[in-house]
């Protein structure tokens, strides 16, 4: 992201009307900061779960969507989705037939990568061992918080180090996210809503959490292939026990920042998450 960010005195096109939730010191035209939020994980999700955000403030996204639209429109493409073009399916569908399809649609990917590396957008991770995660399901003291789906945990991660980059970069600085709109939305959107409420330290630069169709908006397309290149390299970094040093660089060279759960994080994480719980049942009336 560049430096000098431009003030915010204009939407960009999909998203035009934020709700600022939480007492902003002052009357002064803040930075926006758009974060597109998107998930992955390995086939079978045995290894890695990922949460992966672009950041970028109006004119950089801007820039972003000309160029992505411009290489889709090369090969007549609608939409990118990354499981569609590893498994030649959806749009990807018509290479099938073509005997260097497969190539084809590696560089498509390549290529878009590409913008996003040569963008100012900022690319911010974290990335959960799903063997970790199963040893802590497996513990009973924390049966209480550790959820089936180790991607609300990774989620809250990275809105956690987005408010610290917001913090960061001074005052007026703040950020919405856009999430593509699934069939879990809604309770994404309670659980950001939950995760503002534990975490009142963020409420100024954190502001609202949105639906856009993936199918239409490239930034959320950006953030596609931001999470599955980095799952990618995730998965490449527990496979090789042997090289962890080379893949753990390879990694981190992609995004701005990883945040990468190990057991210490986790347990210090979820014991946060049950003093919460444990205070909110207090003033709740229960022991």
């Amino acid at each position: 992201m560049s430096a000098q960010s431009q003030v915010c005195d204009f939407p960009i096109e999909e998203l035009l009307d934020f709700v600022f939730e939480g007492n902003f010191e002052g009357r002064y035209l803040c930075v926006l900061h758009n974060g597109m939020i998107d998930d992955s994980a390995d086939r079978n999700r045995e290894k890695v779960v990922i949460s992966a955000a672009l950041i970028g403030n109006a004119g950089e996204w801007q820039k972003l969507r000309g160029a992505w639209r411009e290489r889709l429109n090369q090969d007549e493409l609608a939409y990118f989705k990354s499981s569609h073009c590893r498994t030649l399916n959806g749009q990807f569908h018509k290479f099938r037939s073509d005997p260097q399809g497969r190539d084809k649609a590696d560089h498509i990917a390549e290529d878009l990568d590409a913008i996003i590396k040569g963008s100012e957008t900022l690319g911010i991770a974290c990335i959960i061992p799903v063997p970790l995660w199963k040893r802590l399901q497996a513990d009973p003291q924390y049966a209480p918080v550790v959820t089936h789906d180790p991607y609300m945990w990774a989620v809250q991660t990275v809105w956690m180090l987005c408010a610290e980059t917001m913090l960061k970069m001074g005052r007026g600085h703040v950020i919405t996210f856009a999430h593509d709109d699934s069939s879990n939305f809604e309770f994404m959107r309670g659980l950001y809503k939950l995760f503002k409420k534990r975490n009142p330290k963020y409420g100024r630069v954190l502001a609202e959490f949105i639906p856009l169709d993936d199918k239409t908006n490239p930034p959320i397309q950006a953030a596609d292939v931001a999470a599955s290149v980095t799952q990618q390299l995730a998965v490449e970094w527990i496979d090789e026990p042997l090289a962890p040093e080379l893949k753990l660089k390879r990694l981190e060279e992609n995004m701005y920042q990883i945040a990468r759960w190990d057991e210490r994080f986790a347990r210090a994480a979820l014991d946060e998450s049950l003093a919460f719980r444990f205070a909110t049942a207090k003033d709740n009336g229960g022991t």
